[in-house]
């Protein structure tokens, strides 16, 4: 039977005020950009995130890597998207940072922040099996005896570049920093002989650890992780430093509406407390740590202030 046309009008009204109603556009899928390369700490956790995101808000969310500049061209892509683009910031602390050093020109500014999820706390110093540091105590008296001498891998303006600072001013030291990249090119120039020590978290690099070819001289953080029980904290072996955890955090471009922007904090909300999540977060040697949207904010500024201080003491030089 052949629809009446005054029925189909209202059926088609009644459609596009759904449409325009809903909070988040009907089956229309997410694209989370993760900055960085696939296979590390950012990539495993936000596919991770993204396959229970997608549970929750019933449409497809997809990862994206973006890596280059630092992280930068990423965030980039988010900040300069145009309504109607469905896209979402999988990042860390690299927000801040690359602004502060001056690898973008802006930091969390450009964002609504949807909240934190997840925080690594196995950052640690790393040197090869056969070093004769025996502990991080050692690593600092040779660092004092012989300035700008003992080569410390880093990225210049990273999270750990920040650490490593903080680590140099606290202690009057001055290491020779080599700004070699990322994780794999840190862990590489350790293997090598290029470097001697190398900030690391415990989890990417546990098969080296376990073979000996490289050991943990001490976590940065104030206390022992669930998944780095056996890697005594610098606090522990007596020195008086700590570094906060790496917080991973997701956010939506300024553009987005209001409602869209509700409902994705609530999905972020529950999604740290799904128990596979959870497990599976674990699983990768991190842990779950739900911030809202202010605390997530308040965290942000307080890191911000902090590497702002912290930028000035150590510059990296090229590698040896």
């Amino acid at each position: 039977m052949a629809i009446p046309s005054w029925l189909d009008t209202v059926r088609r009204g009644l459609v596009l005020a759904l449409l325009v109603a809903s909070p988040l556009p009907v089956l229309a899928a997410w694209t989370v950009i993760v900055p960085a390369a696939a296979g590390g700490g950012s990539d495993t956790s936000a596919r991770v995130f993204a396959k229970y995101a997608q549970k929750k808000l019933k449409v497809p969310v997809i990862v994206q890597n973006v890596p280059g500049e630092g992280g930068y061209r990423g965030s980039r892509q988010v900040a300069e998207s145009t309504p109607g683009q469905q896209v979402l910031l999988y990042t860390h602390a690299g927000i801040v940072t690359n602004f502060v050093s001056g690898k973008a020109p802006y930091a969390y500014e450009r964002f609504q922040v949807l909240g934190q999820l997840i925080s690594d706390e196995t950052l640690a110093l790393m040197v090869r099996g056969d070093d004769p540091i025996a502990r991080v105590a050692d690593l600092i008296d040779e660092a004092r005896r012989s300035p700008a001498t003992l080569a410390v891998a880093t990225e210049y303006g990273a999270y750990t570049y920040f650490m490593l600072a903080s680590l140099q001013r606290q202690f009057g030291l001055s290491f020779l920093l080599a700004d070699v990249g990322g994780d794999t090119a840190k862990l590489r120039a350790l293997l090598t002989g290029q470097v001697r020590v190398i900030p690391r978290v415990v989890g990417g690099t546990r098969a080296y650890l376990a073979d000996g070819e490289i050991r943990a001289l001490g976590l940065v953080a104030s206390e022992r992780p669930a998944s780095a029980r056996d890697v005594p904290t610098l606090q522990e072996q007596g020195v008086p430093f700590s570094f906060p955890p790496f917080p991973f955090m997701l956010f939506a471009p300024a553009h987005l509406p209001a409602g869209a922007v509700s409902t994705l904090r609530a999905m972020v909300r529950e999604v740290t407390q799904d128990p596979g999540f959870r497990s599976e977060i674990e699983a990768a040697s991190m842990a779950v740590r739900y911030r809202d949207p202010a605390a997530t904010l308040s965290l942000l500024a307080d890191l911000k202030q902090r590497f702002s201080e912290l930028i000035a003491p150590a510059t990296p030089r090229p590698a040896p």
